[in-house]
């Protein structure tokens, strides 16, 4: 009997430990840049129930790119992005993870809404001697969200309240130094909820649901990466091609994977090349039940 032909769908997000790469160029002289992407994909309870897709069983879907979105100080320039290319990227990724087009033939049985676009800090004060603007922690707790997920930034959220009641200023009775260090995946979320970044999001309500005018969300897919040093243009085909390996999967431990980009010749919304992946404590497979798994708004 044949073999049966191997699936074209995407591995699971690789949990290999890897090594840090260092540079002595900035990321912005950099011909090959490498990029820090944080995937996660937080599942409902709904989205659970329906079976994982695949090339050979692909779910069928309507799709809505609803473009840039700037979160924080827009103190970047603006970047075209050409909407037909990025169109093109997003929808080969999801045919990767298995989610086709809808056709006359095959209605669609959920609705994928995707914003991409960059999330920024909110200055601080030149004067020390005053509290940071009203909307600097929100800002702030919104980025964790987007990076982390719902889980890691109630966990932060929470660290933070405590250490605004705590005498301890520094060491390992600090409690925001505590939960920084609890291990090197939060270590790193910590640094990049910090800074400036990149992102883009994917989410899926069930189609019949929306019909009815209600909305039953399934999952949501978040990738980001700092943007220090390079451009949305630049970056934003790898945050597609990385999503695919995501899309329809419960993923909630984000993975941090590290990937270059080529800056030698023109800049095209392709696949990129895997160099290496960080994560801190993975578990053996994408675990069936993640503990407080309540659901950001779509861009956040």
């Amino acid at each position: 009997m044949a073999s049966p032909p191997a699936s074209s769908k995407p591995p699971a997000p690789s949990q290999e430990k890897s090594k840090f790469v260092f540079s002595l160029l900035p990321r912005s002289l950099q011909s090959r840049p490498s990029l820090d992407l944080v995937g996660l994909t937080e599942m409902t309870e709904d989205g659970r129930k329906i079976p994982e897709p695949s090339p050979e069983n692909p779910v069928y879907y309507q799709a809505n790119i609803s473009g840039d979105h700037t979160e924080g100080e827009n103190s970047r320039t603006q970047q075209k992005i050409d909407p037909v290319r990025l169109e093109a990227s997003v929808r080969n990724a999801l045919e990767k993870a298995g989610y086709k087009n809808t056709d006359a033939a095959h209605p669609p049985t959920q609705v994928l809404f995707i914003i991409w676009g960059s999330h920024n800090t909110i200055s601080k004060t030149d004067d020390e001697s005053f509290l940071p603007p009203p909307d600097y922690w929100t800002n702030i707790l919104s980025r964790a969200r987007l990076v982390g997920g719902t889980k890691f930034a109630a966990d932060f959220e929470k660290a933070l309240s405590d250490q605004f009641r705590s005498t301890v200023d520094m060491g390992i009775g600090n409690p925001l130094y505590r939960f920084t260090n609890r291990d090197e995946l939060t270590r790193e979320l910590v640094a990049q909820i910090y800074e400036d970044c990149y992102y883009i999001v994917i989410t899926a309500y069930d189609f019949a649901s929306l019909v009815k005018k209600e909305r039953k969300l399934l999952w949501r897919t978040k990738i980001t990466t700092s943007s220090n040093g390079i451009s949305l243009e630049e970056t934003l085909p790898t945050l597609v091609s990385t999503s695919s390996a995501y899309l329809g999967r419960d993923v909630p431990t984000p993975i941090i994977s590290i990937k270059r980009i080529d800056r030698k010749g023109a800049v095209t919304l392709g696949t990129s090349e895997v160099v290496e992946t960080i994560q801190a404590k993975p578990p053996e497979s994408p675990p069936k039940k993640p503990q407080g798994n309540s659901q950001p708004a779509p861009a956040k």
